[in-house]
């Protein structure tokens, strides 16, 4: 559902192909459709990849005796860099605090449950759609040895460690983030420049 959803969106509302910027669940989800659906992209910049970024769902999530806002903003906090500023930290906690009952629990059945890079990556052609990978150095979920692994397997990506960032690097410090975002695009329209020439 969520993929027909990203396809239905490119070729309706986009109505051609597109530089996918996917964060976390969005990050894996940009990869399944270099893999699956090419034809729809220019390239992907994946921020804070999985490789297989098991057990990320527990049990409090949805549970009707825990405050959902309360549990899921206190839940990412940690995945945040400590130096980030504290503002921005807790504006992207107060996100997750936000979501209807269910919303983020089903966000990780896909990123957590059914994401899997050791199958996904292997069927990405750079040549064809080029990839950049962006990890947080302080991110636990989806780390930077996380990134290496798939870029390993997915020939001519780029594969970038964001110094002082966690996993919500475009809201926990934005300014930090603009160079490796910028660097993340770059690749992406130089390689497809040099496919076009």
């Amino acid at each position: 559902c969520y993929q027909q959803w990203c396809t239905a969106f490119i070729e309706q509302v986009i109505g051609a192909p597109a530089i996918v910027v996917g964060g976390s669940m969005g990050a894996a989800m940009s990869l399944v459709l270099a893999a699956e659906h090419p034809e729809h992209l220019i390239g992907v910049v994946a921020l804070e990849p999985p490789f297989q970024s098991r057990g990320r769902r527990n049990p409090y999530q949805n549970h009707v005796q825990v405050h959902g806002g309360l549990h899921n903003g206190a839940y990412v906090r940690g995945l945040m860099s400590p130096t980030s500023p504290i503002e921005d930290r807790r504006r992207a906690s107060w996100i997750y605090s936000q979501g209807g009952p269910g919303v983020y629990p089903g966000d990780l059945a896909f990123y957590s449950d059914e994401f899997d890079g050791a199958e996904t990556a292997p069927r990405i052609d750079a040549a064809r759609t080029p990839v950049a990978l962006l990890s947080g150095n302080y991110d636990y979920s989806a780390t930077p040895a996380d990134g290496a692994k798939l870029a390993h397997l997915i020939p001519g990506a780029l594969h970038l460690v964001m110094e002082g960032l966690g996993h919500f690097p475009m809201t926990e410090h934005p300014d930090n983030f603009r160079p490796y975002l910028m660097q993340g695009l770059e690749h992406v329209v130089s390689k497809t420049e040099l496919k076009g020439a």
